[in-house]
């Protein structure tokens, strides 16, 4: 009896039927990932907010907020080499050219590497001004700063994973990065628990425990990238930057970055408005965002595959696949969205009062229960943002996922935000969620007419040399 060869990740990206059978395949590793993450970034707070003094359950909850966003604005570099890496990759091994790929990823894995050295440093000693540049009081400079650079440190090791895991997706390998995430995140859980419960070491306990659970894969990740051989892996003799292909690098790179840096940058400035309510009020959009993220982690693992599957079938000539997969991807996540939505709207309530604890202040509930209702109820129209920048990114269009975001935000929903606040000042903090939904609800209709823009043909180069 003759057994069927069993498909290759790439065949499966290629030629598989149905289409949505091989995402969900694919993106099953990441799903799992990304809601670990999501009850991971619930931990700190569940611990922190059972602390015994109120007014520094306040602050600490206050700090991890603030710093949410300030976070992923450096790491839109790290997040922009990856979206780079995703890209470049993926065409080159739906063209069939392995050799091109690995030339690609080792230059950015130096190039990342670098820029990962300078964030650090510059947060380390920059922490105490960029608190204070974001609302923090300066009765708690101190340990926000204190936070800062203990999360500080972690860049170098994120990083790294992050073009590991951006390789890996493009050869349609998503199960070692979710079982090296997904162990470092049990990892934080229990430091957490430890750390802030047990040792009573407060918001810099959290900082800690995520700085060691993000760090415990490094040396499974540094022996995926150099010593591998079942996978693609990267070259020492590639490693140099060089002219020619950091122009092709950040031709991606660049636009991907100013998109998540001004995306971020942005929610800082609304992080800010939040704090000026107050900090119990940003304390309870804390709360209210957690509890949407259970959602939006959990489906953009799908959003995440169809980059992927954009850009192989890009490279492999085959632009009808790629934008089938977009629409059924599309569906999917939407139609997963509405569904989720519907359900945890009515179970918010218990989800906050699991996260919080029963003695939480209804100065915090109160916005949580009204952010959180609001948060979930844009959840279906993330999904089609989600879809339209994996669209932009995977076909080689990063600029158009960059016009994307600065219009919805530094267009639409910053000067809306205060246009609002100044209109109707008794509306008070409900202008941040009235502001968000006119923002997304804006940006769908304008995506359409960017989507006419792209042409889903390849954008690599090969008349690139490479060394053996």
């Amino acid at each position: 009896m003759q057994h069927r060869q069993k498909k290759t990740k790439q065949e499966i990206i290629l030629y598989e039927k149905p289409i949505l059978k091989g995402m969900l395949v694919l993106a099953l590793p990441l799903f799992l990932n990304n809601i670990i993450k999501s009850f991971h970034d619930m931990v700190d707070v569940f611990f922190l907010a059972r602390m015994s003094d109120n007014s520094l359950v306040e602050t600490s909850l206050s700090i991890m907020n603030v710093h949410f966003p300030t976070y992923f604005f450096f790491m839109a570099v790290g997040i922009a080499f990856s979206v780079a890496a995703v890209t470049i990759i993926s065409q080159y091994l739906g063209a069939r050219r392995p050799d091109l790929a690995q030339k690609y990823a080792s230059k950015i894995l130096s190039l990342t590497i670098i820029s990962g050295l300078i964030i650090t440093a510059a947060i380390l000693i920059l922490a105490p001004t960029i608190v204070r540049l974001i609302g923090i009081k300066e009765a708690s400079v101190g340990l926000a700063s204190t936070y800062f650079r203990i999360r500080a440190l972690e860049f170098i090791p994120v990083f790294l994973f992050l073009i590991y895991q951006a390789i890996r997706q493009a050869e349609g390998k998503t199960l070692l990065p979710g079982v090296i995430n997904i162990s470092g995140l049990l990892v934080n859980v229990v430091l957490t628990w430890l750390f802030v419960d047990i040792l009573n070491m407060g918001v810099a306990g959290a900082a800690w425990s995520t700085l060691i659970g993000q760090s415990i894969g490094l040396p499974f990740i540094i022996y995926g990238l150099f010593f591998t051989r079942s996978n693609l892996r990267v070259s020492t003799h590639e490693t140099k930057p060089d002219k020619e292909t950091n122009k092709d690098i950040f031709k991606i790179m660049i636009p991907a970055m100013a998109a998540s840096a001004l995306n971020s940058l942005g929610f800082i400035i609304i992080q800010a408005r939040i704090l000026y309510y107050g900090e119990d009020i940003s304390s309870g959009f804390g709360a209210g965002n957690r509890v949407s993220q259970l959602i939006s982690n959990s489906l953009m693992a799908v959003s995440t595959v169809l980059s992927t599957y954009i850009g192989n079938n890009v490279g492999n000539n085959n632009p009808k696949r790629a934008i089938e997969s977009y629409w059924i991807a599309l569906g999917f996540i939407l139609g997963a969205s509405v569904v989720l939505t519907t359900s945890f709207i009515f179970l918010r309530e218990h989800l906050i009062l699991l996260l919080l604890g029963n003695t939480i202040s209804d100065n915090i509930m109160k916005p949580a229960m009204s952010f959180s209702f609001w948060l979930l109820l844009t959840q279906p129209m993330m999904a089609v943002i989600w879809a339209d920048n994996s669209f932009f990114n995977g076909s080689g269009h990063a600029r158009l996922s960059l016009i994307s975001g600065v219009v919805r935000l530094w267009f639409i929903r910053i000067p809306l935000l205060y246009i609002l606040a100044w209109a109707f000042p008794s509306w008070s903090y409900h202008t941040i969620w009235i502001a968000m939904m006119i923002s997304n609800a804006a940006i769908i209709v304008i995506n359409v007419f960017l989507k006419r823009r792209v042409t889903l043909e390849r954008t690599v180069r090969f008349d690139v040399e490479t060394q053996s």
